[in-house]
C-alpha cells in the first residue's frame, strides 16, 4: 500500500459506499444478457430495477416466439424492417420512417425486448442506434419497467447506460411518480443522479408542474436550474396564466428569466395575441425583449402584420435580429413574393439586409432551387454575400448541391463557419460528392472544420471509401484526425478490415491515433481477442494502449476474470496498463470495489495512477464517497485526488463542492483546489465562489478572484454582489472602484 493513502480511509468510504453500488447499480457479473432472460429458456430472471419503494410491475415470464398473432409481423421481419432504415432525416430518422418504427414497435412483444435490442446494437449504424435503443427501452418500461431498468443497469457504460437509465425512470414517473422520485433521491449525487432527474421531473411536470417545481426547489438552487424550463413548459400548456404568476415568485432573477423564457413560447404557440400582451406587461429589460421575441415566431405564423408591429417596437439588439428573422422565415413560407417586393421597397439599412437574409432562409426551405437562383442573380457584393450567408444552413438541408455552388461565390474567410453545414448533409445523401467538395475547398480552417464533419459520416457510410480518401490526404492534424474517426468507425463493424488498414499505415501519429481508435472499438466486442493480439506486438506504447483498452471492457464484463488475468502479466508498463484498464474497467460499474481493488495494489506508480483515474470517475457517480477517499491521500497524490474531485463536483454541484472545499484542512492541496474552483466556476457560479474565496492565503491572488466574482455575480444580482463586496478582506479603494464601475 503506497504511504501517501491511508487504509483506514479507504476502507470505511468502501464499506459505506458499496450498499449503493453492490446492491443497487450493478451486479458485478451480469451481463445484458442474463440480466433480464435466462440465456437457456429465453424467459424473464427476476432482476430488479434497484427500488425500495413504489415497486415497478413484475416481469411477465412468455415464451420469446418467432411468430406474431394475425397481422404481426413476425421477428425476422421486424429486424428486415429495421436493417431497411436509411436515417435520412437531417438528425437521424426522417418522418417516414419514425411512423415506420412506431409501426414496428407496436409488433414486439416483451419477451423479443433484449433479443431486439441487442440485434439494434450489433447490425445498426451508429446515427440510429443510441435513439432507436432509447425509443425501444421505453416503449418496453412502458409495460415492465422492472425488466427494462434492469437491462438498462446491466450494460457497461460504453453501450449508453446512463442514457437508457434516464428513458426508464422517465417512463416510471409518468406512471408513478412518487416511486421514481424515490428512487432517484437514493442515488449519489453526480451527473447520473441529474440526468435521470432531468427525465424525471419533466415527466411530473406534464402532469402537476406545481408538484414538480416543489421537488426541484428540494434540490439546491444550483440543481433547481437545470429543470425549470421544461416545468415552466409544461404549466403554460396547462396553464399560462397561472404559471406566469408562479413565475414572477421565484426569488433568483437568473431563474425568473429562465421561467419566462419557458412561458412566452409555450403560451404564444396556445394564444400569441394574449401572450404578446403578458409579454408586454413585463418590467422593461432583457425579460421583457426575450419573451416578446419568442412570441413573434409564433404571431408571424397566423398574424404577420401584428408581428411585424411588435418587432419594430424592440430596441436594437440580438432579440430583435431574431424576432425579424422569425418574421421573414414566416412571410417567405407564405407568400415569398410580397415579402420579397416589401424587402425590395426598404431603403438600404442592415435592417433590410437582415430581413432580406430571414425571407430568403425561409423561401430556401420550401423552394431551394428558386432562393438559389434568386441569390445567384444578385449584383456581387457584401448584400449577395449576406444573402449567401443566410440560407446556406437551410439550402444545405434541401439541395446541398445548390448550397455548395453557392458557397462557392463567396470569399474564403466567409466559408469557413459554412462548409460544415454543406458537408454533412452532402456526406448523407452523396458521400462521392461530398468527397469531391472536399477536395475543391482551398487549403486553411474551412477545409479543416469540413473534414473533422465529414470524417464519421463517410466512415460509417463506406469505411473503405473513406479509408481511400484519407489516404490521399496531405500530413497534418485534419488528415490525423480524419484518420482517427475513420478507423474507429470502420472497426465497428469490421475490427479485422480496419486493423489491417490501420497496420499499413506509415508510421507516425496517424498510425497511431488509427490503430488506438481500432483498440478501443475491437475491445468493445471481444477483449480476449485484442489481449492476445496486444501480447504480439512489440513493448511500447502501442501495445500499452491495447492492452488497457482490452482490461477495460474485460472489467466492465468479467471484473474477476481480468483480475485473473492481471495476475499472470510480469511486472513492467504492460502489467501497469492492464491495472489502469482494469481499474477504469471496474469504476464503470462499482467504482467502490474499483476502491478496495486500488488499496490492496502494490505501491508504486500503477497503484498511484490507477487511484487518480479512479477519482475522477467516481466523483461523477458518487461525489461524496469519492471526496472522502480522495482526502486520504498525502503529499503531491493528494493535490492530484483533491484536483480531480474538485474538477468534477464542482460543475454538478457548485454548493455541495464549496461547502467541502470550506471544511478541508488548510494545506497547499487545499489552495490548489480553491484556485481550480474558482477559476473554473466563477463566472458562472459567482455566488458559490464567493463562500470559498476568503480562505485563499495568496492575498494578491484572493482580491483578484474577489474582482472578478464581483464582476460576474453583478450581471445576475446586482444588489447581492455589491452587499458581499462590502464583506470582503479587498481593500477599501478597490471596493470603491469596483462600485464605481458598478453603476455606470
Amino acid at each position: 500500500m503506497k504511504k501517501g493513502l491511508a487504509p483506514s480511509v479507504i476502507l470505511a468510504v468502501c464499506t459505506a459506499a458499496g450498499g449503493y453500488w453492490f446492491g443497487q447499480r450493478h451486479p458485478a457479473t451480469q451481463t445484458p444478457a442474463t440480466a433480464s432472460v435466462t440465456a437457456a429458456d429465453g424467459t424473464r430472471s427476476s432482476a430488479s430495477a434497484g427500488s425500495t419503494s413504489g415497486q415497478a410491475p413484475t416481469a411477465t415470464a412468455t415464451e420469446a416466439s418467432e411468430t406474431h398473432p394475425l397481422g404481426r409481423r413476425s421477428l425476422a421481419e421486424v429486424q428486415e424492417r429495421l436493417l431497411a432504415l436509411k436515417g435520412d432525416g437531417a438528425f437521424g430518422l426522417s418522418r417516414r420512417e419514425q411512423r415506420e418504427v412506431d409501426r414496428i414497435l407496436a409488433d414486439l412483444n416483451g419477451s423479443d425486448m433484449v433479443e431486439m435490442l441487442e440485434f439494434i446494437q450489433k447490425q445498426l449504424p451508429k446515427r440510429l442506434r443510441a435513439g432507436l435503443r432509447i425509443q425501444l427501452l421505453s416503449h418496453w418500461a412502458e409495460t415492465d419497467v422492472r425488466g427494462a431498468m434492469a437491462y438498462a443497469k446491466a450494460l457497461p457504460s460504453s453501450e449508453g447506460r446512463d442514457d437508457l437509465i434516464s428513458s426508464v425512470a422517465g417512463v416510471w414517473a409518468g406512471q408513478d411518480a412518487a416511486a421514481a422520485a424515490d428512487w432517484v433521491k437514493q442515488l449519489p449525487k453526480g451527473r447520473l443522479r441529474d440526468q435521470v432527474f432531468q427525465g424525471v421531473i419533466a415527466a411530473i411536470a406534464g402532469k402537476d408542474p406545481a408538484a414538480a417545481l416543489e421537488l426541484s426547489e428540494k434540490l439546491g438552487r444550483s440543481q433547481q436550474q437545470q429543470y425549470l424550463h421544461s416545468i415552466f413548459s409544461a404549466w403554460a400548456e396547462r396553464d399560462p396564466v397561472a404559471a406566469a404568476t408562479r413565475a414572477a415568485g421565484l426569488n433568483s432573477r437568473e431563474a425568473r428569466s429562465q421561467a419566462y423564457r419557458a412561458i412566452s413560447v409555450g403560451w404564444a404557440e396556445k394564444d400569441p395575441k394574449a401572450a404578446m400582451a403578458w409579454a408586454r406587461s413585463l418590467p422593461k429589460g432583457q425579460d421583457q425583449c426575450k419573451a416578446v421575441r419568442a412570441v413573434v415566431s409564433s404571431l408571424a405564423r397566423t398574424d404577420l402584420p401584428s408581428a411585424l408591429v411588435a418587432v419594430n417596437q424592440l430596441p436594437e439588439g440580438p432579440d430583435r435580429r431574431e424576432a425579424l428573422g422569425s418574421v421573414g422565415r414566416s412571410w417567405a413560407a407564405q407568400d415569398p413574393g410580397a415579402a420579397l417586393d416589401h424587402v425590395a421597397a426598404l431603403p438600404a439599412s442592415k435592417n433590410r439586409s437582415e430581413l432580406l437574409g430571414a425571407v430568403l432562409n425561409g423561401w430556401a426551405g420550401s423552394h431551394p432551387e428558386a432562393a438559389a437562383a434568386y441569390i445567384r442573380d444578385l449584383p456581387a457584393g457584401v448584400e449577395r454575400n449576406k444573402a449567401i450567408e443566410s440560407v446556406i444552413s437551410s439550402l444545405a438541408q434541401h439541395a446541398p448541391q445548390e448550397a455548395a455552388q453557392l458557397a462557392a461565390l463567396l470569399p474564403a474567410s466567409s466559408l469557413q463557419s459554412h462548409s460544415w453545414s454543406i458537408t454533412s448533409s452532402l456526406c448523407w445523401s452523396d458521400p462521392q460528392a461530398a468527397m469531391e467538395w472536399l477536395k475543391s475547398l482551398p487549403e486553411g480552417d474551412a477545409k479543416r472544420n469540413a473534414l473533422q464533419v465529414a470524417s464519421g459520416p463517410l466512415a460509417e457510410a463506406d469505411p473503405k471509401l473513406a479509408a481511400e480518401f484519407a489516404n490521399t490526404l496531405p500530413r497534418g492534424r485534419a488528415r490525423d484526425y480524419f484518420v482517427d474517426i475513420v478507423a474507429g468507425q470502420w472497426a465497428e463493424t469490421d475490427a479485422a478490415a480496419a486493423l489491417a488498414w490501420a497496420e499499413k499505415l506509415p508510421e507516425g501519429e496517424a498510425r497511431q491515433n488509427a490503430l488506438n481508435a481500432v483498440s478501443r472499438q475491437w475491445a468493445q466486442q471481444d477483449p480476449k481477442a485484442v489481449m492476445a493480439y496486444a501480447q504480439t506486438l512489440p513493448q511500447g506504447d502501442q501495445q500499452n494502449s491495447f492492452i488497457e483498452h482490452s482490461a477495460g471492457e474485460w472489467a466492465q464484463r468479467d471484473p474477476a476474470a481480468a483480475q485473473a488475468m492481471m495476475q499472470k502479466l510480469p511486472e513492467g508498463a504492460s502489467k501497469d496498463s492492464f491495472v489502469e484498464g482494469l481499474v477504469s474497467g471496474m469504476a464503470q460499474n462499482d467504482p467502490a470495489s474499483a476502491a478496495s481493488y486500488v488499496a490492496n495494489l502494490p505501491e508504486g506508480k500503477a497503484q498511484n495512477s490507477a487511484a487518480t483515474s479512479l477519482i475522477g470517475q467516481w466523483t461523477s457517480t458518487d461525489p461524496a464517497a469519492a471526496s472522502q477517499w480522495a482526502v486520504g491521500f498525502k503529499g503531491e497524490a493528494r493535490e492530484q485526488a483533491l484536483n480531480s474531485v474538485i474538477s468534477e463536483w464542482g460543475s454538478n454541484d457548485p454548493e455541495a463542492s464549496a461547502r467541502w472545499l470550506s471544511e478541508l484542512p488548510n494545506d497547499a492541496a487545499k489552495q490548489a483546489a480553491i484556485d481550480t474552483y474558482l477559476g473554473e466556476l466563477t463566472s458562472q457560479y459567482p455566488n458559490y465562489a464567493a463562500t470559498v474565496v476568503e480562505d485563499m492565503t495568496d492575498e494578491r491572488q484572493r482580491h483578484r478572484y474577489i474582482s472578478r466574482i464581483f464582476q460576474a455575480w453583478k450581471r445576475s444580482d446586482p444588489g447581492a454582489a455589491e452587499q458581499w463586496l462590502g464583506t470582503t478582506s479587498l481593500p477599501k479603494e478597490q471596493i470603491r472602484g469596483l462600485l464605481g464601475k458598478g453603476k455606470d
